[in-house]
């Protein structure tokens, strides 16, 4: 460290003459009394340095990310939605190829009789047709490839192919048997039916009894359709 040096009066009595200024001892004094006072620190490339500090490694302590185990449990749910509804589709696709299978089997298969039947005439030459085993089992192939989403529903769109709609309330029911005393035929009795009832059974897998059933549920309610229902309400 260095300080500056008193400043000599006598050695600036030229300069002050020179210059044309007069400084009085006390003016010498401050200015001695003030530079003796500034320090001016010794400068080296340690005082500069960096202070050096020791620092022992800590361990770390990893806390769990909520949010990415938020993230990963949303994403577990959304895979078994997205199994759940691939394996529905693929449900779904299996029953729309059996149904196509079943359409074009339908289309290529030609049933033996006149459809629809709309009088005694045309059920008694019907019935004359399938008593052949040939035409029979061919009835029987067709009456299996209309197909249905379970015999019920079979049953009822064979039915609906096959009769006409004004003659399955005037002309045919299940037994014969009218509430209005009016003549008709009964269905259970026919050939036709031992076909359609057991073609429905076997398809679907069930007793020729409960297609018998769903059979007479349907000449039942051969008047509430198409409107049937309505005009009764209406009147």
């Amino acid at each position: 460290m260095f300080t500056l040096g008193p400043l000599n009066p006598e050695a600036s009595a030229g300069t002050e003459e020179s210059i044309g200024v007069q400084c009085s001892q006390e003016t010498y004094d401050s200015i001695n009394e003030f530079s003796q006072q500034i320090a001016v620190p010794h400068c080296s490339y340690q005082s500069f340095a960096a202070p050096r500090t020791t620092c022992a490694p800590q361990a770390r302590t990893l806390k769990p990310d909520v949010s990415m185990r938020d993230f990963y449990e949303e994403f577990q749910r959304f895979q078994e939605v997205i199994v759940k509804e691939l394996s529905e589709i693929k449900a779904d696709v299996e029953i729309i190829k059996l149904n196509v299978t079943k359409q074009s089997r339908a289309q290529t298969q030609r049933c033996p009789i006149e459809l629809p039947i709309k009088s005694d005439e045309e059920l008694t030459a019907a019935e004359s047709i399938v008593k052949t085993s040939s035409s029979g089992a061919q009835m029987y192939n067709w009456c299996a490839v209309i197909g249905g989403l379970n015999a019920n529903h079979h049953g009822r769109r064979v039915l609906s192919r096959i009769f006409e709609h004004e003659y399955s309330i005037r002309g045919i029911n299940l037994t014969g048997v009218s509430k209005k005393g009016a003549n008709k035929t009964a269905f259970k009795n026919l050939e036709l039916a031992k076909i359609l009832i057991g073609a429905i059974a076997d398809t679907h897998n069930v007793s020729e009894a409960e297609v018998e059933i769903n059979c007479g549920i349907w000449f039942r309610g051969a008047g509430d359709r198409k409107g049937g229902r309505s005009k009764r309400v209406q009147q």
